[in-house]
């Protein structure tokens, strides 16, 4: 009776609502402070394989990208958003890694992920381990370089 009454208490909790995310789930993880998806994403929110119910309802980074902030936006949203005087990756001219939080250089095609050190650019450019080793703001660098 007891881990019947277990069970249920995790998966009630599981399944608990974001009060920030209206009309929206949280993702799970290391993106659990950064976006708010559509609620239709269900397991999807924050998965690797987010962009199979859609980019901009179901990835955080693209959420991100968005600028769609959930204190006046329904989901998908951003929860902290960057402020307005922060660079983009587009404005150090790079792309924005998965993690919604590392600018590869826009010679990688592609930023982070399986031989990213391979690419134009090797490791330094394109991996977002190796980048944000080096901790550069993209605030006063070109990609690759880090959002604050």
């Amino acid at each position: 009776m007891l881990r019947v009454a277990a069970v249920l208490l995790l998966c009630a909790a599981a399944s608990a609502k974001d009060p920030y995310c209206k009309g929206g789930v949280s993702p799970s993880g290391k993106h659990a402070q950064l976006a708010c998806c559509a609620e239709d994403c269900g397991s999807l929110c924050g998965a690797k394989n987010c962009e199979a119910g859609g980019r901009f309802k179901c990835c955080p980074a693209y959420i991100k990208a968005s600028g769609r902030e959930c204190d006046k936006d329904n989901a998908p949203c951003v929860k902290n958003p960057i402020p307005r005087h922060f660079r983009t990756c587009k404005a150090a001219q790079g792309i924005l890694g998965d993690d919604g939080m590392s600018c590869c250089a826009a010679s990688c095609g592609v930023c982070g992920g399986v031989n990213c050190a391979l690419r134009p650019g090797g490791a330094e450019a394109c991996c977002l381990l190796t980048i944000k080793a080096a901790d550069k703001s993209c605030n006063y660098n070109n990609a690759p370089c880090n959002l604050p």
